[in-house]
């Protein structure tokens, strides 16, 4: 978690004019840049110094830096931000840097892997694989018990549903037989009309 030294990214202009240059990196939590931008003067050279904040260095090394350059045709004493907003992106140079930590003379990428073996090589008993492949066994078993949880299941909602569908069929039959004989007796108890003859006083 210590700060790591500045490092430096190194500019030279050898051109006959004036140079605009910004610096731009994909973790900007991860440094401190300084300057991120500036003006190199012809035939002069600058740095830009670069320091790693604490605790970044294990991902340091998917980091990038975008340094951007442009000429500046005609002398140029304002403020450079500014200038940069107004500069078409076709007259753009950009030189892309990968970001690499050194730990003792080593990547640090190097170390992290080491101990890593190293870690997992102790912590993992003998016979870890053996119980690794046990639990994978035992999920295969469930799994597969499941399925055919499911398939019967769903054959038992397909025989409830016909079940269901041959019980309605037939207590419909019964209540149409019962409608009938309920009618065929109405019509047995019904009273038959007898026209009686008017009789002459």
């Amino acid at each position: 978690n210590a700060e790591s030294l500045p490092q430096a990214i190194k500019m030279v202009n050898n051109r006959e004019v004036q140079v605009a240059y910004k610096v731009k990196t994909t973790a900007p939590e991860h440094y401190r840049v300084k300057p991120t931008v500036g003006i190199i003067e012809p035939g002069q050279e600058c740095e830009v110094s670069v320091q790693l904040t604490p605790g970044s260095a294990v991902t340091a090394s998917r980091d990038r830096f975008l340094v951007q350059c442009t000429e500046i045709t005609s002398p140029f004493k304002g403020d450079i931000t500014e200038y940069w907003r107004s500069v078409e992106q076709g007259k753009v140079t950009e030189h892309r840097l990968r970001c690499k930590v050194v730990m003792n003379g080593s990547p640090i990428e190097e170390k992290v892997d080491h101990l890593m073996s190293n870690s997992m090589h102790i912590a993992q008993p003998p016979n870890v694989a053996d119980r690794l492949l046990a639990i994978e066994n035992k999920l295969k078993s469930l799994e597969q018990k499941a399925e055919a949880t499911h398939r019967q299941t769903r054959n038992t909602l397909v025989i409830i549903q016909i079940f269901l569908a041959v019980s309605l069929v037939y207590i419909s039959y019964l209540l149409y037989q019962e409608y009938n004989l309920l009618q065929e007796s109405i019509a047995t108890d019904e009273p038959a009309v007898q026209s009686v003859p008017n009789q002459e006083l």
